[in-house]
C-alpha cells in the first residue's frame, strides 16, 4: 500500500476542493486534530505532507488507488 502513495498529492486547497470541503474549516480542523487557524494557514500555503496525504486518501484518486487490481483492468 505504501508504494501507492503519491510523492506530491497536490496542494491542501486542491484536495479540499476535490472533496468539496473548501469552506468547512472548523470541521476539517476537528478531523485533522488541529486548530481552525492552522487550517487557514495551510490554505494559504501548500500545507504539510501528512495532512495532504490524509486528504488525498479520502479523495477520488486515493479511493481509486485502494481498489483491488488498480491498473490491471483492461478497458473495454
Amino acid at each position: 500500500m505504501l508504494n501507492r502513495l503519491p510523492s506530491d498529492p497536490g496542494s491542501f486547497r486542491e484536495l479540499l476542493s476535490d472533496l468539496g470541503l473548501s469552506l468547512l474549516t472548523r470541521r476539517i480542523a476537528r478531523v485533522l486534530d488541529v486548530s481552525e487557524r492552522t487550517v487557514w494557514r495551510w490554505l494559504s500555503t501548500v500545507g504539510p505532507q501528512t495532512a495532504r496525504l490524509s486528504l488525498w486518501r479520502l479523495s477520488r484518486q486515493g479511493q481509486s488507488a485502494n481498489e483491488p487490481g488498480c491498473g490491471n483492468r483492461s478497458s473495454k
